[in-house]
């Protein structure tokens, strides 16, 4: 097949919902079609509108260290590595690697947009940070609170805490 004619047959959905996962960048962006002079319609993904930086509510800050990568930051934090985007997205990057090239640099780890930490203005709970999903009560496995990887495997964070 086509490469090109792959992408669309991914590509052609009904309605305005896309293929794409709940943890990517892309989901829920609609898509639409342009027909070309020969009559070929091309099917399209509408553009992705990254939030301001600033309507992020903030979780907690992060101190780029030697060996820091999004996607590892996206697993400790969000226990996904897939949503190392919204790292980017929380700090207005256009080249998120860029991000982790500075020691010392300070990220903002943020919930996805449309979600508020609290009511009152302050810091976010961080039990809302894996997908948005608020956790209550003690993790099984491991005894601590709502940091549990999807597959229930658990990772130390470079403070000792449990993830």
């Amino acid at each position: 097949m086509d490469p090109n004619e792959a992408l669309q047959a991914l590509l052609q959905v009904s309605g305005p919902q896309t293929t794409f996962a709940p943890n990517s960048r892309y989901y829920g962006v609609a898509t639409a079609s342009l027909e070309t002079p020969d009559g070929r319609v091309v099917v399209y993904l509408r553009r992705r509108f990254a939030p301001p930086p600033e309507r992020l509510a903030l979780l907690q800050e992060h101190s780029v260290v030697q060996g820091d990568r999004l996607d590892n930051l996206a697993a400790q934090y969000f226990g996904d590595p897939e949503l190392f985007w919204r790292i980017a997205d929380a700090n207005g990057a256009l080249a998120p690697d860029e991000l982790t090239e500075t020691i010392g640099r300070t990220l903002r780890i943020t919930l996805p947009d449309g979600l508020t930490g609290s009511a009152n203005g302050q810091q976010a709970d961080p039990s809302l940070a894996l997908h948005g999903t608020r956790r209550t009560g003690a993790c099984a496995a491991g005894g601590h609170r709502f940091a549990c990887q999807r597959n229930g495997a658990h990772q130390r964070r470079r403070d000792g805490k449990w993830l």
